[in-house]
């Protein structure tokens, strides 16, 4: 069944304005990255950041990467490290060197460095290939 966007929107916003992150989870759980993706380009520009941080881990590094570009660079300016991390750790290596070879060059040395060692163990040489190689 399709996610109705508008009343989903609302009810995120709710749950936003009340600090209440398990009822973010809640909402977003039977969702597919992709329509958690669209949930959040419909909503307010300050709560971007907020909803994908709600998110487990795991979930808000697939859902990173349904995001346009122009909601990624933004959303990336306001997530806390740690949270940075936890999504990074939850990638494929080479999802994990693209998304932090997103971030700026300072934001990316801490959020690797935080990484568990197997984690980031495998990042470091995918960093130095081109974008456009099968590195």
């Amino acid at each position: 069944m399709p996610v109705n966007i508008k009343r989903t929107v609302k009810k995120i916003d709710r749950a936003v304005k009340k600090e209440n992150w398990n009822a973010v989870r809640s909402i977003t759980q039977s969702m597919h990255p992709s329509e958690i993706a669209s949930l959040i380009q419909a909503s307010p520009q300050e709560e971007k950041h907020l909803i994908i941080e709600a998110l487990d881990a795991e979930v808000a590094s697939e859902v990173y990467f349904q995001l346009n570009t122009e909601e990624r660079v933004s959303i990336l300016k306001l997530i806390r490290e740690n949270s940075l991390t936890a999504m990074a750790e939850e990638m494929e290596s080479d999802d994990a060197a693209d998304f932090l070879g997103e971030l700026p060059e300072d934001v990316a040395k801490k959020v690797l460095e935080a990484m568990d060692p197997e984690e980031r163990e495998e990042v470091p040489p995918l960093l130095k290939y081109p974008e456009d190689s099968a590195g």
